[in-house]
């Protein structure tokens, strides 16, 4: 399967016919933060990681 990487989504396609078989959507940061106040945990744990990151 092969994976194409773009900003907003992930799309994933046959390696033999090329149809795309998946498409994910990908949130932005104000998604991901709106989510963590609305108490979704996954998203709470995501920002955890990006406070982790090195910023430069």
């Amino acid at each position: 399967m092969e994976m194409e990487l773009h900003d907003e989504q992930t799309e994933y396609s046959c390696p033999q016919c090329e149809f795309p078989l998946l498409i994910i959507q990908h949130p932005d940061l104000a998604a991901v933060q709106a989510a963590a106040a609305a108490g979704n945990v996954e998203a709470r744990q995501q920002l955890e990681i990006l406070a982790m990151a090195p910023r430069a």
